[in-house]
């Protein structure tokens, strides 16, 4: 693993991210619609081939796929190549994809193009769901190579700017002390802490001084926060060690728990460390049973 210019790259091709995306392909060119929209998130983008396939929803997309004229010939799919990148401190993965369809020789029309896919995949309570997909044909003649796909700069790059707007939709407006605006989404946040007339939001990569009640602001977080004192909340995501006097997280920062209830509260954050991992394990098991169920 390696540290490239602000981004976790990974080249992982075991991630879950990398067997769904390998689904979708083969799914797609069979086309089983309604198995690639199940997947689908419902603010998705999707950019086709042609210039002229762009749609912005899963409504949209929805209609884009189901105008598509069907081959005459019958296709399959060879070999795929995938490899994911996962952003740091978040649940989104970028997954590129490199695929061969050719049509089957039987038809007596015998061809075969080599295309590209970026995926990005943003963990969900119901698993990972795809949030964006670009499709595209190079330029470059194709062939039966083994293909190699990576993320370059220019394909993160792109990336980025797309999950910046999706983080932006989803994200709280926080207007600090100076009267500037910060977008924080729950997976930026470590804890929020009240202090006297004000709440200090403890981030990633920043501290943010509000004029807001500690109450009002982490709800508007909602499930992602848990309020273990009546002056801090806490991400589990973001929860190292629990000890009897302090939750320690990430960044080694400590978050006193209050003498009388620190058994309680230490389970309350057990439990949802449990769920989140829960979650994530019934994620794979559905992988799992797909892949059955695909072979």
């Amino acid at each position: 693993m390696q540290e490239t210019k602000g981004r976790q790259t990974t080249g992982d091709q075991s991630h879950p991210a990398v067997e769904l995306s390998k689904q979708l392909i083969r799914h797609g060119c069979r086309h089983d619609t309604e198995w690639c929209l199940a997947v689908c998130s419902p603010s998705i983008t999707l950019i086709g081939e042609s210039r002229d396939i762009f749609a912005k929803d899963l409504d949209e997309v929805r209609h884009v796929v189901l105008s598509q004229p069907r081959p005459t010939e019958e296709l399959f799919v060879g070999s795929i190549e995938a490899t994911c990148d996962q952003l740091p401190c978040t649940e989104t993965v970028i997954v590129t994809a490199r695929f061969l369809v050719a049509s089957n020789p039987a038809t007596g029309m015998i061809s075969a193009s080599q295309n590209r896919a970026t995926l990005v995949w943003t963990m969900t309570s119901d698993g990972y769901k795809l949030s964006h997909l670009h499709l595209s044909v190079p330029r470059e003649a194709s062939g039966n190579a083994n293909p190699h796909a990576s993320v370059n700069h220019e394909t993160y790059r792109y990336a980025k700017v797309l999950l910046d707007q999706i983080v932006r939709r989803s994200a709280v407006s926080i207007r600090d002390t100076g009267g500037t605006i910060h977008y924080v989404s729950d997976v930026e946040v470590l804890y929020i802490e009240a202090s006297r007339q004000r709440s200090i939001v403890h981030c990633l990569n920043e501290t943010i001084v509000v004029r807001r009640g500690f109450k009002d602001l982490v709800n508007e977080f909602g499930s992602a926060l848990v309020t273990i004192h009546r002056s801090f909340a806490v991400n589990p995501a973001h929860v190292k060690s629990l000890r009897a006097d302090a939750v320690v997280l990430d960044d080694g920062s400590e978050v006193p728990l209050p003498q009388r209830k620190s058994a309680d509260m230490r389970q309350l954050l057990s439990d949802a460390i449990d769920r989140m991992e829960s979650s994530r394990s019934a994620d794979r098991g559905s992988l799992a049973r797909t892949r059955i169920l695909d072979s």
